[in-house]
């Protein structure tokens, strides 16, 4: 499985982005404070499944200490054909051969979809 390109929503200063799209060799650059780190940081918990959002990552906490919005994180992974039989996708299918992975943070049912 190859990652193809990213996209987060309401992960520190980003609220939306455009697709970021990956390649072997990636430079990101920007003014201070314009969100290269919190990118990074943001794809960094999106691939490790173990790793989390602290508080500080959200936009926006509440009075009692809850997200008042959900952080989404979104990631466009290409399949071989191994990876598509593992998944029940038919190799002969026409359909494209990639997938579109959602993971979903902000409340205790946080989930990857």
């Amino acid at each position: 499985m190859k990652l193809l390109k990213v996209r987060f929503e309401n992960f520190r200063i980003i609220q939306k982005m455009d697709w970021i799209p990956i390649k072997k060799l990636m430079i990101l650059t920007g003014e201070n404070d314009g969100g290269k780190t919190s990118t990074l940081n943001a794809l960094e918990i999106f691939l490790d499944s173990k790793a989390a959002p602290d508080k500080s990552d959200y936009m926006k906490i509440d009075n009692f200490g809850n997200a008042e919005k959900k952080i989404s994180m979104f990631g466009v992974f290409s399949l071989d054909s191994s990876e598509k039989t593992l998944i029940g996708v038919d190799d002969r299918d026409d359909r494209d051969d990639n997938i579109l992975l959602l993971k979903v943070e902000g409340d205790e049912d946080s989930k990857q979809r």
